[in-house]
């Protein structure tokens, strides 16, 4: 599991917390993953709707879990947030609003599929970043938003590797 992976690993800034993120406060009844059988389990989303699209194999246990929103943390030196939650996005921004204008709107990287069948998503997800004052860069299935209050870097010279 994550957390003893976490452990293991020595990362003494990672805290593992077996919650849902999304756009409210409550619990929600997921599908527990079979790791025996699940050959992505990064790729299992909590909107049903997602994974009927994606053909998804998530196939285990039901359970419960305890859903948090972003703004209900106390995280108060957000420096980039990374949003990677198969197809949730939007929810999780949604219930991030306020911890984004406490920290000073942070860049944020997120991901948003260019297949046609997540063109309303993505359509809402761009509208999101526009409407709270944020401009997007595309990377692949990737969208950097740094926000306009931000004061843009020059681009930094390419790290020099030695092994290539």
């Amino acid at each position: 599991d994550w957390s003893s992976d976490v452990c293991s690993s020595d990362l003494a800034s990672v805290h593992v917390f077996h919650q849902a993120v999304g756009d409210t406060l409550g619990d929600i009844e997921i599908t527990a993953p079979d790791y025996a059988i699940e050959p992505n389990v990064g790729a299992m989303s909590l909107d049903s709707d997602i994974n009927a699209l994606r053909v998804a194999t998530t196939q285990g246990a039901r359970e419960r879990v305890r859903m948090v929103t972003l703004d209900s943390l106390d995280v108060t030196d957000l420096r980039l947030l990374k949003v990677d939650v198969e197809g949730m996005e939007l929810n999780v921004l949604k219930g991030s609003e306020r911890l984004l204008a406490r920290n000073g709107f942070p860049p944020i990287l997120a991901e948003c599929w260019q297949n046609d069948w997540f063109s309303d998503h993505r359509a809402a997800l761009v509208a999101w970043f526009e409407l709270h004052g944020y401009v997007l860069k595309q990377h692949g299935d990737n969208y950097l938003a740094t926000h306009r209050s931000r004061p843009v870097r020059p681009q930094m010279p390419p790290v020099p590797r030695p092994w290539v």
